[in-house]
């Protein structure tokens, strides 16, 4: 999340494309068992996924290109969390599919990433 932009500018590049799905795919299964210590945190992990999702949406348009069999994956996956996020009465859409409040939930990610690598060192 950190080292990605510097290295990789573009925000459609095929790197940070890829490895913004991967962190969709994590922050998914925080979403549904965050455990003790992370449900203890101030973080919406379903606004979380639902902000790099749609990021890598409109990466990988660029990146791989929007019939490609990635970006079918990732329009499947996004339709998924969306599906999960109306049953649990999270999603309150502004225009272009952003949640009030996403970019808010990813620094908090960010913060709470940061701390646990710290821990680790």
């Amino acid at each position: 999340m950190v080292i990605n932009p510097v290295l990789h500018p573009q925000p459609h590049h095929p790197v940070r494309v890829c490895s913004g799905f991967v962190m969709a795919a994590l922050l998914m299964e925080v979403m549904f068992d965050p455990g003790e210590e992370l449900a203890r945190t101030d973080v919406d992990w379903g606004k979380a996924v639902w902000a790099v999702l749609t990021e890598v949406e409109h990466g990988v348009k660029r990146s791989h290109g929007e019939a490609s069999v990635f970006a079918q994956v990732v329009r499947r996956k996004k339709a998924e969390v969306y599906e999960e996020l109306t049953k649990a009465n999270v999603l309150c859409l502004r225009d272009g599919g952003k949640i009030e409040g996403m970019s808010e939930e990813l620094a908090k990610v960010g913060s709470v990433v940061e701390g646990m690598l710290k821990e680790l060192r």
